[in-house]
């Protein structure tokens, strides 16, 4: 613990080594060194659990790139203590700061704002005040999800039974959960270009063809079906991906705004107006 934390002569490339090969206490303890650089915290924050990883955030010696700090985002969608560590950080990018307020409880936000450095209050502020709308309520769906994935039963079957049987909150909070985006995002790649941003959806989720090809069927549910030749050529996109493109395609959306890869519903034209016709995807 104390040479990984103090000695001097661990290089960066030293440093990632152990980070990509050993356990949780390594991580800690490379996480707790006076300077860590970004390369060395861009492994971290992929491998580092709950509690490691808020340490980790905590060290303001601790440098983040604009990728690690969206994957610090992603991961505090679904822990408002690690948000309310990383809104406070006096280097995190206003892009990824608005994209994360945009996500997380009214109470964190509020607990974000009371912390920001100074020089950070009025930014914090815009941020809130953006993400201020009134969203499709989730919560129901997501409740019931995150029950499903703590009995170990999430899986893509699940996800595919969900989308058939027309329970489109649920089929989306799944693909929320999977893919670490958040469901106003996929809502509006849903709505804005389904066939070009669902297979890095899938793909980042880690789901089969057989799976994406269904997921594919969720654009119905926004009145934007997909014709066959671009069904055809969505599942070409997504055999031709992979994995770690497809997070880094949707962190870069999340935190740039979606509506570079889609764009957001016409009044009267969206995801909530399906629901109430009653529309199921084809």
């Amino acid at each position: 613990g104390p040479v990984i934390e103090q000695s001097p002569h661990l290089t960066s490339d030293d440093l990632v080594m152990l980070a990509w090969t050993k356990s949780q206490e390594h991580l800690a303890a490379i996480g707790s060194r006076t300077r860590v650089d970004a390369a060395v915290t861009s492994v971290l924050v992929e491998r580092a659990d709950g509690e490691v990883i808020r340490k980790i955030a905590k060290n303001d010696g601790a440098e983040f790139s604009t990728d690690g700090f969206a994957k610090l985002a992603q991961r505090a969608i679904h822990d408002d203590e690690l948000a309310e560590v990383v809104g406070t950080r006096a280097d995190i990018p206003t892009e990824v700061l608005h994209a994360m307020m945009t996500q997380v409880e009214a109470a964190v936000q509020s607990r974000i704002l009371a912390a920001a450095h100074p020089h950070m209050k009025g930014e914090v502020e815009s941020a809130i005040t953006a993400a201020s709308h009134s969203p499709h309520d989730y919560s129901a769906a997501r409740q019931r999800v995150i029950e499903l994935q703590q009995a170990g039963q999430l899986a893509e079957r699940e996800l595919i039974h969900l989308i058939q049987s027309g329970r489109i909150d649920e089929a989306l909070v799944a693909l929320e959960l999977m893919s670490s985006t958040p469901v106003e995002v996929i809502e509006r790649f849903l709505w804005g270009a389904a066939a070009e941003t669902m297979p890095v959806v899938c793909k980042a989720a880690g789901l089969s063809w057989m799976a994406a090809e269904a997921t594919l069927a969720l654009a119905s549910a926004v009145g934007q079906p997909l014709s066959e030749g671009a069904k055809r050529k969505a599942l070409a996109a997504y055999s031709k991906l992979t994995r770690s493109t497809a997070e880094k395609l949707l962190r870069f959306w999340f935190v740039r705004g979606s509506n570079r890869a889609g764009r957001r519903p016409r009044e009267g034209h969206d995801i909530a107006a399906a629901r109430r016709k009653g529309q199921k995807p084809a």
